[in-house]
């Protein structure tokens, strides 16, 4: 009787070290996307427009195309599923979303690209100094968030930051 339950307590314990053991495995596997997956601006237009409203004065509209690629140097493939991102002009957000294009990544080098349709506040712009002429440059920006990817051990968020036109042109994950 004494060793049924002494068996009892073993096989208990046994099952517990299992489980935590797969969930420092998934941890470690976690940590590995975050590190092995990045971000890189590609290429960035904009296109400026002005839609007449309800109001007197007609709003300023800077639509930016942004495309980002996706690199995958984990050892598991995965699917990106979602970007949520900010764009920022100095600090001040000029426009935000989330892209809904969901593209497969293989593992081991992997590559994939991502094309952010932002529609940027020409409000906020002008406030910022901005001059929306059609031969400006585009003024300095940083695009901020994260990639929902989905993979075999789950769900992750992995954060990013794109420059463009900033000090650093290296477009790199800052985690």
């Amino acid at each position: 009787m004494r060793f049924a339950k002494f068996s009892n307590k073993v096989g208990r314990l046994a099952v517990v070290a299992l489980a935590l053991a797969i969930l420092a495995g998934c941890s470690s596997l976690k940590q590995q996307l975050t590190d092995k997956v990045s971000f890189r601006l590609e290429g960035i237009d904009m296109a400026v427009s002005v839609h007449r409203g309800n109001s007197l004065i007609p709003d300023i509209i800077a639509d930016l195309a942004v495309e980002v690629e996706i690199t995958n140097d984990s050892l598991i493939a995965l699917t990106l599923m979602q970007m949520n991102y900010q764009v920022l002009l100095r600090n001040s957000v000029v426009g935000q979303g989330a892209s809904q294009d969901q593209v497969k990544v293989a593992a081991n080098g992997g590559r994939n690209t991502v094309i952010l349709n932002i529609a940027l506040s020409g409000k906020e712009l002008l406030a910022e100094g901005f001059n929306l002429t059609r031969d400006n440059n585009l003024p300095p920006l940083r695009i901020e968030g994260a990639g929902i990817v989905n993979s075999p051990i789950g769900r992750y968020n992995i954060p990013f930051t794109l420059r463009f036109n900033e000090q650093s042109n290296t477009d790199k994950n800052e985690n």
